[in-house]
């Protein structure tokens, strides 16, 4: 006999309580009750008063002597399994080196499920590449990317607005014509048609309009990680460069109009709060802000 071979067992609970026209003639209920039980014994009480008839003034009694039940006989269970566990220990009947092994497979299972996880997520990765990339000289690039994903963001938030207006507009002149027409050839019937027809047509269209709106923002979230993400191991390869596999490059770059000036920029650190301290990681720069929006000079 081995642990996995110890089953529950079912114990029979006795239940004695005379009959209404003779109390000398007695009743006697027997239950099965699986032990150790784990349901509650008043639940069980409850079911077996309304599968067997019992009186409800026997409630509180029998709620007793199941309770007393189940408590003496899990109790005789569990010395039972232990004096056969420990007879099987002192006879070498069981496989110490297999239960040790399931104890700590379930405590690994335990632990992975509980506890934190101490792992740096992807998402942590991505935040300290680009704040290392923000405090150095490819500040300029990332700004000129982000601001050619928005505009072309703007650009299509324009167009839906402009494609959604002429619908609109369209749909208000198929209905003021129909309404001018209302009891001569349109009947209400139509015009409600009508107006359910140009709202399924409003549904589709703002649907479309952010289902390709959603696409875009999802490829311009991949191509700006990925580009960060090279971009750091490039920089961190020689960080007096500034990395120059940027989304834009395919944009051949204005000549400048004039002479570079040395730039002045300082970097720091500054740490606020006696206790719950924050970092600032501050850059302070000295240059022209249209220099920043460099990447769109080509838009005129």
């Amino acid at each position: 006999m081995t642990t996995e071979t110890i089953q529950n067992t079912s114990k029979t609970f006795e239940f004695s309580f005379p009959t209404c026209t003779n109390e000398e003639l007695l009743y006697k209920l027997e239950v099965p009750v699986q032990i150790p039980y784990d349901g509650s014994t008043r639940e069980l009480v409850q079911r077996v008063i309304k599968m067997f008839h019992i009186p409800v003034y026997l409630e509180d009694e029998l709620n007793e002597k199941l309770a007393e039940f189940v408590s003496e006989e899990t109790k005789n269970f569990h010395n039972e399994r232990d004096a056969k566990l420990i007879d099987q220990f002192k006879n070498s009947e069981l496989n110490v080196e297999s239960i040790i092994k399931n104890w700590e497979k379930q405590f690994k299972e335990n632990v992975v499920d509980f506890a934190e996880q101490k792992g740096t997520s992807d998402e942590e990765v991505f935040a300290a590449a680009y704040h290392k990339l923000v405090h150095s000289p490819a500040l300029e690039t990332i700004m000129q990317v982000e601001s050619s994903y928005a505009k072309t963001v703007m650009d299509m938030l324009k167009n839906r607005d402009e494609d959604i207006q002429k619908l609109t507009q369209k749909q208000t002149e198929e209905m003021e014509e129909k309404m001018r027409l209302l009891n001569e050839s349109t009947t209400e019937e139509e015009i409600n048609a009508l107006a359910a027809q140009h709202f399924e047509q409003q549904s589709l269209a703002a649907g479309r309009w952010d289902s390709q709106l959603d696409a875009l923002r999802h490829t311009q979230r991949a191509t700006h990680r990925a580009w960060v993400m090279s971009a750091i191991n490039e920089y961190q390869t020689d960080e007096r460069v500034t990395p120059s596999t940027s989304p834009l490059c395919s944009v051949p770059p204005d000549p400048p109009l004039a002479p570079l000036t040395p730039r002045l920029e300082e970097s720091f650190t500054i740490h606020l709060g006696s206790q719950l301290k924050q970092t600032h990681n501050i850059r302070l720069v000295a240059m022209d802000m249209m220099d920043l929006c460099s990447g769109e000079r080509g838009d005129g």
